[in-house]
């Protein structure tokens, strides 16, 4: 399916989860559009969409943070002894990790 690729500056790295939790989510949006998906959310709080629910649009982008590095430094201090989750509101195993994209980047 092909889906649109756009860089973005994240406001932040680190997000608290449940309790002293952290993620780290390199992502917005997903390619796969998962029936069972429970970060469709996103939809709505990335401005995508007025319906938060609305999984017509999901699965065709990705946003990628472009300054992600950059931020885990000047947040570092927030960690302590919080366990991180990596990807929790989004896929860690992109298909733009390993360079088979359906996609077009848009920028």
């Amino acid at each position: 399916m092909p889906f649109t690729l756009k860089p973005i500056v994240a406001r932040h790295a680190l997000s608290s989860t449940y309790g002293k939790n952290i993620g780290i989510n390199p992502y917005q949006g997903c390619v796969f559009a998962c029936e069972f998906c429970s970060a469709i959310k996103m939809n709505f709080f990335t401005g995508r969409t007025k319906e938060k629910w609305d999984k017509t649009k999901w699965g065709n982008w990705l946003d990628y943070k472009t300054n992600l590095v950059e931020l885990l430094y000047k947040e570092r201090e927030k960690v302590g002894k919080s366990k991180i989750y990596f990807g929790n509101a989004t896929d860690i195993y992109m298909s733009v990790e390993h360079g088979s994209t359906s996609g077009t980047s848009k920028r």
